[in-house]
């Protein structure tokens, strides 16, 4: 906090201006800049992962594709084996002949395949006479064992006649490598009672051996596994060869509950997985071209849709970042056509420059404002200290000091002294409601109409009086001031004094301490019309002194919320009690200062000391 006279603080502002002038503006440090980040395109990046995002989905379609046909190929096939497997076990299962039949062609089996390798055939006429003469009404079937020789070999040759015209149908229709039946019972094993289509080793005993090379049919001489029905169950596998791949079935049939026999057959399906393997070439390009035409589609329109209109705004923010012009932001704007997210940027961004100049406007506008009322309020305040007192009269009869701090740019305190004639000094402190600019209009205008009053030599009384009654006339606002007005009568140090509501006056006379002087108040001046104000009277004693505040001194307030008090004053007044009244003023406004500390100033503070002397004293110089 700052305390100075008027003519203080026009010198101090002189001297300040000045030094700013010689003084050059340091430099600003230049910020360092910050490392830019690498660009990745945002194009770029979507297209890669949409490549391979349908580069995968292609491949996992493409062996899904091929993976569910050659399942579904795999038992497509299977099915038709079973099919040809059932239609050979009818034929050893015809007429109920089964089990007698196969023991004679167990018996006699190269017998029975001689007979049909030498064309002795068998008639289907020939056969059902016999058996429509043979056989049994009641259960439509033949007793073997009553039957001849001669008839047990035309029944057993009947049978694996249609067994073989059977087999050769399947193997025209289905493509077979292999179709074989073989004996695997330790009696005959290896002996082969159907055989087509394979150049098996002339020695029979090998004939088993091959077999035995199927895994399929290793696992059912391992279980041995025994079956409720005359015949097992087929099971099918795939086998990998060096020639290709290979579908085996077998079909375990047994007798009495011990396995006898193997229907085996063996399918290559090289010509289904050359298909399968064009067939997964043709996909795989058609997938990739299909992929390639896709990614282009889809990058037009992300570049279309959406990096296409960013890039857009960004030109048009950094256009916007140099010349701040919100109409170029706009018309750029309006080439932006999509109507999606992006759009609704673009549209954001317009509103947002558009909102940003106009508040850019406003500030400057504001600014400009701001620095005229600043403009202002520094031409008021110098005029309003140029209102206050400059020079001290000349007198070797008193000492004379006073200061005034308003708690802003302009204040409403205000304190005067003035010479009425030649040996009466009239001094006056007064505080107006409020503060800022009006109170600093109603302070000048309630001193100059005081000291007007003052000059026509009225006693202090009838100046308040007929000062209230002009400032009550046309106080619409109902402002008022508090007043001590005191006449001094310098050739005998008789001072009359009136209070209009003040603060009490510090009354000191020589060789005491400072005390509160508890005079009489009135009311404050502009509060109502034809008031009466009550004089008083004291005298000071040559090296006796009076001293006069407002209220912005005993309400200085730190920032525990504490006020200063007027304890306080007298304590620090009556440390040095004889000096003269501007160290005196230095040393209570330095004791304030330190009180407040870092809390703002609260409210104006004005203060004013007179000291009374000896009239051969040293002149008092005008300041």
């Amino acid at each position: 906090m700052n305390h100075t006279t008027a003519e203080e603080k026009n010198t101090s502002a002189e001297n300040e201006q000045n030094d700013q002038t010689k003084q050059e503006k340091p430099k600003k440090p230049k910020k360092p800049r910050k490392p830019k980040k690498k660009n990745r395109r945002l194009l770029i990046q979507v297209s890669l992962i949409t490549f391979l995002l349908f580069f995968l989905a292609t491949l996992v379609i493409s062996m899904a594709s091929i993976s569910g046909s050659f399942y579904l190929y795999f038992k497509i096939k299977s099915a038709s084996m079973q099919n040809d497997f059932t239609s050979m076990e009818n034929c050893l299962d015809y007429v109920g002949l089964q089990d007698a039949v196969y023991e004679y062609w167990s018996d006699n089996i190269e017998k029975i395949q001689n007979s049909f390798s030498n064309n002795t055939v068998v008639s289907d006429q020939e056969f059902y006479s016999f058996f429509e003469e043979h056989a049994d009404p009641e259960t439509n079937k033949i007793n073997f064992e009553s039957c001849t020789e001669e008839e047990k070999y035309m029944l057993t040759q009947y049978l694996y006649q249609q067994m073989i015209y059977t087999a050769s149908a399947q193997i025209m229709n289905n493509d077979y490598h292999v179709f074989f039946v073989i004996d695997v019972s330790k009696e005959h094993c290896g002996e082969l009672y159907v055989n087509w289509e394979y150049e098996l080793s002339e020695s029979p005993e090998n004939y088993y051996e091959y077999v035995k090379q199927f895994e399929i049919f290793n696992n059912v001489l391992e279980n041995e596994q025994t079956c409720n029905s005359t015949y097992g169950k087929s099971s099918f596998e795939l086998e990998a060869k060096d020639d290709g791949i290979w579908i085996e079935g077998c079909l375990p049939i047994y007798h009495d509950g011990k396995l006898k026999a193997l229907m085996v057959t063996e399918y290559l399906c090289h010509d289904f997985f050359t298909l399968q393997e064009e067939s997964l070439i043709v996909m795989l390009v058609g997938g990739i071209l299909t992929l390639v035409t896709t990614n282009i589609l889809i990058v037009m329109f992300i570049y279309g849709k959406v990096t296409r209109p960013i890039s857009k705004i960004k030109k048009s923010m950094l256009i916007y970042k140099e010349n701040k012009d919100s109409k170029v932001v706009e018309r750029k704007m309006k080439k932006i056509r999509v109507r999606n997210e992006i759009g609704v940027l673009a549209d954001s961004f317009t509103e947002m420059t558009s909102e940003i100049s106009d508040y850019m406007e406003e500030n400057l506008r504001l600014t400009a404002e701001k620095e005229k009322a600043a403009a202002e309020l520094e031409l008021a305040s110098n005029i309003q200290s140029d209102m206050l007192p400059r020079k001290i009269p000349a007198s070797d009869r008193f000492e004379l000091f006073a200061s005034m701090t308003p708690a802003k740019e302009v204040g409403g305190d205000f304190y005067d002294y003035f010479k009425i004639d030649e040996d009466h000094l009239c001094l006056v402190i007064a505080d107006v409601s409020g503060k800022g600019v009006p109170a600093a209009l109603f302070m000048m205008m309630s001193k100059l109409l005081i000291k007007d009053i003052a000059k026509t030599g009225c006693s202090p009384a009838e100046i308040f009086r007929r000062a209230n009654n002009e400032i009550c006339e046309n106080n619409k606002n109902m402002m008022f001031v508090t007043v001590w007005l005191g006449i001094l009568e310098i050739s005998t140090g008789k001072i009359t004094a009136v209070n209009a509501g003040h603060e009490f006056p510090v009354f000191r006379q020589p060789g005491e301490r400072f005390e509160l002087m508890k005079d009489k108040h009135g009311v404050a001046l502009g509060l109502r019309k034809n008031m009466k104000f009550t004089e008083y009277e004291f005298t000071l004693q040559s090296g006796g002194s009076i001293f006069v505040y407002t209220d912005g001194v005993a309400e200085a307030t730190n920032s525990a919320e504490e006020l200063y008090g007027t304890d306080r004053l007298l304590e620090v007044l009556n440390r040095s009690p004889d000096d003269d009244p501007k160290k005196l003023i230095g040393t209570l406004l330095t004791a304030i200062d330190e009180f407040v500390g870092d809390a703002p100033q609260f409210d104006d503070l004005t203060v004013l000391c007179l000291k009374y002397k000896e009239p051969d004293q040293k002149d008092h110089k005008e300041e």
